[in-house]
């Protein structure tokens, strides 16, 4: 039987560039594997296109959503079975609230035969840039301008990285012959380049050709919807503190630098002009 690579959340933010690059990465360095493509849903359209690749399995898992916590338990029910599976090459992409606690249970000496990376993502394009592509949505329906709500005030600046860059790194690492120079590290992932809100509403623009007459500034509004998508009240508290740093400019390119083994692996590319496009692309009739 060829050697697996399997791949969880396959087709969500960073998993579904992780299945496109991996077979051809793999292919080049001459290696024999399957791809297992865990996902929640295997009527998607990302679903569907992994379908046609030869190297790639779609394994439906039916599990809890990302957001609400769980105490961990189904985490670590998972590193555990992969660690008594005799898995090798593992890339983890966790929110900030989990990246601590997954990190610890990894470092400890039980899991020390399971071979790790974490990735940490300061911030993806998709949470500064989404509520954009639902403007735009609209507009262009309407013809009719709402507030455009942006959780970046006008002059702040932020490094946020594109999930396909994410992905990129995730399947560089697991098509490495020896990825043990990369067991059990932290690595930090940025943006190519700083973005302000004042660049985002310029985007806008551009993309609709109409002026926008009124943009709230440093909105939280998405955060505090979460608890219509299964957060609980208190958990709100928390997330919206992870905009903190966001403000004050602590996550530019120079605030945050990649880390130097990103850069020599995938250094990220993406601009964002071209996470903009790409969402705006995805939210049209016809996208993927």
């Amino acid at each position: 039987m060829a050697p697996s690579a399997f791949v969880a959340g396959a087709t969500g933010n960073t998993g579904q560039n992780v299945i496109r690059m991996l077979p051809d990465l793999l292919k080049s360095a001459g290696e024999d594997y399957r791809i297992l493509a865990l996902t929640r849903n295997m009527q998607s359209e990302a679903a569907n296109e992994f379908a046609k690749i030869p190297q790639v399995e779609g394994l439906y898992r039916s599990t809890q959503p990302t957001p609400p916590p769980s105490k961990y338990t189904g985490e670590s029910t998972l590193l555990v079975a992969m660690l008594q599976a005799g898995f090798k090459p593992v890339s983890t992409v966790y929110y900030g609230r989990t990246h601590w606690t997954i990190e610890e249970a990894l470092s400890h000496p039980d899991f020390a035969a399971l071979q790790w990376t974490s990735l940490r993502a300061i911030i993806l394009a998709s949470f500064t840039l989404g509520a954009t592509t639902q403007w735009v949505k609209g507009y262009r329906r309407t013809g009719e301008q709402t507030a455009l709500k942006l959780t970046l005030g006008k002059y702040d600046k932020v490094a946020a990285v594109d999930s396909d860059d994410v992905g990129r790194v995730v399947a560089t690492l697991l098509a490495l012959s020896d990825p043990a120079p990369h067991n059990k590290k932290r690595y930090i992932i940025r943006g190519a380049e700083d973005t302000t809100g004042q660049d985002i509403v310029d985007m806008v623009e551009q993309a609709t050709g109409a002026q926008i007459e009124d943009v709230e500034w440093r909105d939280t509004s998405i955060i505090d919807e979460l608890p219509k998508q299964g957060y609980p009240e208190i958990f709100v508290v928390s997330i919206r503190t992870s905009l903190d740093p966001i403000w004050p400019g602590k996550c530019t390119v120079d605030g945050v630098p990649t880390s130097k083994e990103i850069i020599d692996l995938a250094p990220p590319t993406t601009t964002a002009a071209e996470s903009f496009k790409a969402l705006i692309a995805l939210d049209a009739p016809g996208g993927v």
